[in-house]
């Protein structure tokens, strides 16, 4: 271990005897590195080097049984307990479906652990830049020996502590003549069978969400107050409407289809904390929030989706969907509700 690793192992250590529990995102933030560095000094000393073959790995998973996986961005950790299907579509594109519920971009994935936490089992995966991509935990039913026989195979050769990611470029939103864009937008918008087709419209014309939704006219998307998110997930709750709540980052998009049942708040998150799900949401992180509609082929589909300061998705809300049906009524109403209550521009035009 070179001196910088070993001074970098040494400030963590220190750190955890004056917060003991510290998470190791939250040690990274205040070391001022990535959270892939501080695991990698670990190297050796309960953590194993994987392999970068991940797609061959993630085909692997289904033989594990139940286990949770976990996906974050720097505002939302989401939380699942179920079992991995099998794997589809191909490298660098991958699908679960299921209990499990996961797009995974694999370009994205760069680097790979076994971490072995106390008592508590993980293999954990980041993207260039040292920044968490998706763990997935043992629990008590997960399959030991499939675990066993998943690392064997896939350790690497080199297990020399240590990792060097890239520097991360910051988040650039679009800076072009948004009315040169607008009437493509709008046309691909409403041209739309499928919401899934929102993402390659984006594409085509280098545009982000939120920058999409601030262009079109308010009937496509329109803003509301942010304390919308927290009170569209107490309304579920009380309405008993299952919600799909997807959570992304650079390599993962985490999808849950659940009725919200135990809420919590803890400081500034505000927590789902039911039996296979889990939802843990920094609202002082949410910046903007917005009611989105989209033509498919089943009828207009509803989301709301959550913003930080710097333009970049936390969270997205659909109704539970099944395909060939139009979404539900009791969805509807949920945000026909938030709209009536937390309507930006009604609240504005009040103040003035």
């Amino acid at each position: 271990m070179d001196t910088n690793m070993h001074q970098l192992e040494q400030a963590w250590q220190l750190l955890l005897t004056q917060q003991p529990g510290l998470r190791i995102r939250n040690a990274a933030e205040l070391l001022h590195v990535s959270e892939l560095e501080l695991q990698a000094t670990q190297i050796g000393k309960g953590v194993a080097r994987l392999k970068s073959d991940f797609f061959q790995f993630a085909q692997q998973l289904t033989q594990l049984g139940e286990v949770m996986s976990l996906a974050r961005n720097a505002h939302a950790v989401h939380e699942t307990v179920g079992e991995f299907a099998k794997l589809k579509g191909k490298f660098p594109m991958g699908l679960f479906l299921g209990d499990q519920d996961q797009r995974i971009f694999f370009s994205q994935w760069h680097y790979g652990f076994e971490v072995h936490d106390k008592d508590r089992l993980s293999f954990q995966f980041f993207d260039r830049y040292g920044r968490a991509i998706m763990k997935i935990y043992a629990t008590k039913n997960t399959d030991m020996n499939a675990w066993q026989q998943l690392l064997g195979e896939f350790v690497a050769e080199d297990q020399t502590p240590g990792e060097q990611p890239e520097p991360e470029p910051e988040f650039e939103r679009f800076s072009g003549d948004l009315q040169g864009v607008k009437s493509n937008l709008v046309e691909g918008w409403l041209k739309m069978t499928d919401v899934h087709q929102f993402h390659g419209l984006l594409r085509k014309l280098d545009l982000d969400r939120q920058t999409a939704f601030e262009t079109v006219d308010n009937h496509l998307a329109h803003s509301i107050q942010t304390e919308a998110i927290e009170a569209l997930i107490d309304s579920a709750a009380k309405m008993e409407v299952p919600l799909m709540m997807f959570v992304a980052n650079r390599g993962v998009v985490q999808i849950a289809t659940h009725q919200p049942e135990k809420l919590m708040r803890t400081g500034p998150w505000f927590n789902i904390l039911d039996k296979n799900f889990n939802l843990h949401l920094d609202t002082t992180g949410i910046h903007t929030a917005w009611v989105v509609r989209r033509p498919t082929k089943d009828g207009t589909v509803t989301a709301v989706e959550a913003f930080d300061a710097q333009g970049q998705s936390i969270i997205q809300f659909f109704g539970q969907r099944i395909e060939g049906q139009e979404e539900r009524h009791d969805w509807r109403r949920l945000v026909d509700q938030l709209e009536t209550n937390f309507n930006h521009h009604v609240l504005q035009a009040q103040s003035h």
